[in-house]
């Protein structure tokens, strides 16, 4: 059974959006909250390149390439993209929460949705093998994969106010890092519809219905128009 919409239609929502976008500038020290509404509406809309990714291997406890089928599904209406890292604790302690979302997600909307789970690249072999080994009860079922070099979290931060760099870590893109957890509400055409900058733990019922209003909104979109949907691409509205 789909879950019922909350009354705020996901038209307003946009409309809402595209308000805070046209507001003046924030001020230069800005609060946690700010930073966060400021880097979901710069993520709104914008198309993702996907970029290859490698796939964790439980038996070898190492990151490999995919093989045919493994990939993120191509056959589904929304695809839950959730960044993390090894070294994010955040990610760490919404685990349990992700994982019974997922479940149940999956039983509501029967394939429709799929949650795409995407580590960082500093989430290396070893990293990841400790990780695992702590909380492998926590991490939900299914592929967990790995943005090798870096290249989503490049994609994003092109568009993010937030791309602050690694301590430590010099300030050429390729090194820059994305501020974690991250879980972004992506269409068949890979544009983002709704995103979640920072932990989603507190904000569950906000992401189950961000879902429920997005499968409603696509469902009733005529087909000739699903490929027509804006987008922001380098700056640029398609």
């Amino acid at each position: 059974m789909i879950p019922r919409a909350l009354p705020l239609t996901f038209t307003l929502f946009l409309e809402l959006t595209a308000s805070a976008a046209a507001s003046p500038a924030l001020p230069s020290v800005r609060t946690s909250a700010e930073c966060t509404n400021k880097d979901e509406t710069a993520l709104l809309h914008h198309r993702l390149t996907m970029p290859s990714l490698s796939v964790w291997e439980g038996p070898r406890q190492q990151w490999r390439s995919l093989l045919p089928k493994e990939g993120p599904s191509t056959n589904v209406k929304i695809r839950v993209i959730h960044l993390w890292g090894t070294w994010c604790g955040p990610c760490k302690d919404e685990f349990p929460v992700i994982k019974q979302m997922d479940l149940q997600i999956r039983r509501n909307y029967q394939g429709a949705v799929q949650f795409v789970y995407i580590a960082d690249s500093l989430s290396t072999n070893a990293a990841m093998k400790t990780f695992i080994d702590k909380y492998h009860d926590d991490m939900p079922t299914g592929l967990l994969y790995h943005d090798d070099e870096n290249k989503l979290a490049m994609d994003l931060l092109a568009v993010l106010p937030q791309g602050s760099a690694v301590e430590g870590r010099n300030e050429s893109p390729n090194e820059r890092q994305l501020n974690l957890p991250i879980t972004l509400l992506v269409d068949a055409d890979d544009v983002v519809r709704q995103a979640f900058v920072g932990s989603i733990t507190a904000r569950r019922p906000e992401l189950v219905n961000g879902i429920a209003q997005l499968y409603q909104a696509l469902e009733r979109t005529p087909p000739a128009q699903k490929s027509k949907v804006a987008a922001k691409n380098g700056g640029k509205t398609l």
